[in-house]
């Protein structure tokens, strides 16, 4: 029991917050809760990997990568599923997702 409530803490430091808005890189603040999150205890490269509910909202996918919030603008739908679905989160986001889908402003 003593390793599971730290661990449980540590996951829980990791989360967005519900309540205000997250820094994203090069983007700025932007509202998590229009987003699904999925946390990704399983790779220590992505902590989660969140997809806009609706499609005004922008960028569609945030990703927190390091400790740090980065945001994808027009990623289609069957890429941020299959990114949030692949056992290897860090290999998918290198073929997949890494220099694609600049958000424009």
């Amino acid at each position: 029991m003593r390793i599971f409530i730290p661990t449980l803490l540590s996951l829980f430091l990791l989360l967005p917050s519900s309540a205000s808005a997250d820094h994203v890189q090069h983007i700025g603040e932007v509202d998590l809760r229009h987003y699904s999150c999925q946390y990704t205890p399983e790779s220590s490269f992505i902590s989660y990997i969140c997809v806009a509910t609706d499609s005004r909202h922008q960028p569609n996918v945030v990703a927190s990568l390091n400790r740090r919030n980065y945001g994808w603008c027009g990623v289609p739908e069957h890429i941020a599923t299959g990114w949030l679905m692949a056992s290897s989160k860090g290999d998918y986001f290198n073929i997949y997702i890494k220099g694609n889908y600049t958000c424009r402003y």
